[in-house]
């Protein structure tokens, strides 16, 4: 049996979930480390009331993206609403100039949302891709060095 297998009341096992939440109106609120470490404190007050775990945390200027083991207790629209709703609330009383300045309807967050599970397989692949959300540069250059590479064997 894998060691990260999870007991819980009538089950046994691991779901695993890539999520990402976009800033409503695409607003680059992440560029201040402030709003970045508030937004992080929040989203792992918020995974504790739902029994979730979040094991990678990755921040770009206008969205960011979890890696996240759920309990299966709570649904995936239930956990994103707990961790968008109470990461909103603390932002916006933590820091009320984004209230007026940009979200004047009092909404931070984009009503939808992405998710996807992850398998054994893939999990290293996508904590990775979380870790590294706003450093486009890194990412770009091993995209770049995959397509080289493809075409490495015309250049005899």
């Amino acid at each position: 049996m894998k060691k990260d297998f999870a007991s819980f009341s009538s089950s046994y096992g691991k779901m695993e979930l890539h999520i990402c939440f976009k800033i409503k109106y695409c607003h680059k609120i992440f560029v201040d480390n402030k709003i970045i470490e508030c937004c992080a404190e929040a989203f792992f007050e918020a995974s504790k009331k739902c029994g979730t775990n979040i094991t990678e945390l990755g921040f770009d200027a206008d969205h960011v993206h979890l890696d996240i083991k759920i309990n299966p207790a709570f649904s995936i629209s239930e956990i994103a609403k707990q961790l968008k709703g109470y990461s909103a609330k603390i932002l916006m009383e933590k820091f009320p100039y984004l209230r007026s300045q940009y979200f004047w309807g009092g909404h931070l967050w984009n009503p939808s949302y992405y998710f996807d599970s992850v398998g054994d397989a893939n999990s290293d692949q996508i904590i990775n891709y979380v870790k590294n959300q706003g450093k486009k540069k890194v990412i770009e250059e091993k995209q770049d060095e995959k397509q080289l590479s493809i075409f490495d064997c015309f250049s005899d």
